[in-house]
């Protein structure tokens, strides 16, 4: 072994980590041992391969290339979001019953994304580790999006009786399963292929453009909410006369522009296949699965902790928000029959242009994230992020027109590209390359155990406390916001003086 190569190796900060008692509590990654910047992590070593440990530096290109796939994943997410609860209403589904359709999300974080991160570590297949697990993903989203968007046609042609604007709303039991069915394929597909998509990024670029990549992952879904809220906006039945709705030409729009970017990763993003010896954990994946949250890092439960908070008030927002804006804020009805059913319709565009706004500011935002990491440091930006989104719920229990919805979801935009990026900035700085398929999962399974709260008790809230109205919900999840905030002062990590560098981009191929 040359002498840099030695000298990268053995990094400080791996011996300052055998020096550290690491059961104390709440200790912050800093004080473990566990480096807490960019600068902190030896650049360009390789742990997976001793013999050849640096990475180089990915063109900036390819990084580009890699993080697409997620603006296409985003697309269907930000669909699933603005059409979902729309689509349900109209096959006469209840409002208090909308929480039951995002229940796939957290079995999936749960079950499949950890178990897809266990398994995708230890693949040996010539194309790779991560890429499978895309392909896999791809093809069944296209599969969820077909269901969704001909949910009505299809339980119609089994014999659905057909929603009428002169008779009171039906109930379409079977186009609703249909659309039920679609929706639960659709979240559990987009779980299974972020967490091999955010491993790929860790496998195949060094340390130095690990924060440049979670920008990249952050600015592209944003850039694919946009698109997803616009496409979702659109009138397209006014263009194709022979589709049965607009959300049929939304939905296909979204599959052609997943299957090019997922294309795009797999072609220009090699991975080094894994060799069956370089195999350390071959036993069940469930029990991997036990033993990794078992031996999580003081670092990793911490990160864990803040995200379970934070994402209370953000599943408030995806689930009801569409229903909020349109039913209490417009003051429509989602019955045909109603006359104030024009202003439910006319309230879903609004929501999905509102969606849009705070996905342009989270684009914008995640431009500036790693400059924000560079001169204030990784905890100030994540505390207030947190605390910034509790308060923009509070002050939702004063919105009264369609203009303060619009300011109000644009506001979010900035806590959610930071929450779509710091914490998986962390991991991957936090924990070896060959776990970060594991550990990713186990990240994911923080986010989603809140999701479950949501999924099955606040439909009952919103039906037997709250008369039907979702708005109150925006103030529990406030709640939960702003003890996120006080967590996130245990983060522990270094501020990145002014002379130090973020390596933007550049370098060789890879």
């Amino acid at each position: 072994m040359t002498k840099d190569r030695e000298s990268a190796l053995h990094h400080p900060a791996h011996d300052e980590a055998s020096a550290i008692n690491e059961t104390a509590p709440l200790l912050g990654a800093g004080h473990l041992g566990i480096p807490t910047t960019i600068n902190e992590i030896p650049a360009h070593v390789n742990y997976e391969n001793e013999d050849d440990p640096y990475k180089p530096l990915l063109p900036l290109w390819k990084l580009f290339a890699l993080t697409s796939c997620m603006f296409g994943v985003q697309i269907g997410w930000g669909l699933q979001i603005a059409a979902s609860g729309p689509i349900l209403l109209n096959c006469g589904f209840g409002k208090e019953n909308l929480n039951y359709s995002w229940l796939p999300g957290p079995i999936a974080g749960l079950l499949i994304q950890p178990i897809v991160g266990v398994l995708s570590d230890r693949t040996t297949l010539k194309l790779g580790r991560r890429r499978p697990y895309l392909l896999i993903g791809w093809f069944c989203i296209l599969v969820g999006e077909i269901l969704i968007s001909n949910a009505q046609k299809l339980g119609v042609a089994l014999g659905d009786e057909p929603q009428s604007s002169t008779t009171q709303q039906v109930t379409q039991v079977r186009s609703i399963v249909i659309a039920m069915l679609g929706i639960w394929i659709l979240d559990l597909s987009n779980n299974m292929m972020q967490g091999p998509l955010r491993a790929l990024l860790v496998d195949v670029a060094p340390a130095d453009q690990q924060n440049l990549g979670g920008s990249l992952f952050s600015g592209m879904i944003g850039a694919g909410s946009i698109v997803g809220f616009l496409i979702a906006a659109g009138k397209w039945d006014k263009w194709f006369t022979f589709v049965s709705n607009s959300y049929q030409v939304s939905f296909t729009l979204a599959s052609i522009i997943l299957t090019v970017t997922v294309l795009t990763v797999c072609l220009f993003i090699k991975e080094t296949p894994l060799r069956k010896d370089q195999i350390k954990n071959a036993g069940n994946p469930f029990v991997e699965l036990y033993k990794g949250i078992r031996r999580m890092p003081t670092g990793m439960v911490r990160i864990c902790a803040v995200q379970f908070w934070a994402w209370f008030g953000w599943f408030c927002v995806l689930v009801y928000g569409t229903a909020w804006v349109s039913t209490e804020i417009f003051g429509g009805s989602e019955d045909e029959s109603k006359p104030n059913h024009p202003q439910y319709l006319e309230g879903n565009e609004w929501a999905a242009i509102a969606f849009t706004a705070e996905a342009g500011v989270s684009v914008a935002v995640s431009v500036l994230i790693p400059l924000g990491v560079k001169f204030i440091g990784v905890k100030p930006i994540y505390a207030f992020a947190q605390a910034f989104f509790g308060v923009a719920l509070l002050l939702s229990h004063f919105i009264t027109n369609k203009w303060q919805v619009l300011v109000f979801f644009a506001s979010l935009g900035l806590p959610w590209a930071i929450v779509m990026s710091l914490p998986f900035l962390l991991v991957s700085m936090a924990v070896k390359p060959e776990e970060s398929g594991l550990f990713m999962g186990v990240l994911n399974i923080f986010v989603v155990l809140p999701q479950f709260v949501v999924a099955l008790g606040f439909g009952q809230l919103v039906k037997h406390v709250f008369d039907n109205r979702a708005g109150p919900l925006f103030l529990i999840g406030a709640c939960a916001s702003l003890v996120a905030s006080v967590l996130c002062f245990f983060l522990v990590t270094k501020k990145i003086s002014s002379s130090e560098q973020i390596v933007l981009g550049g370098g060789g191929g890879h």
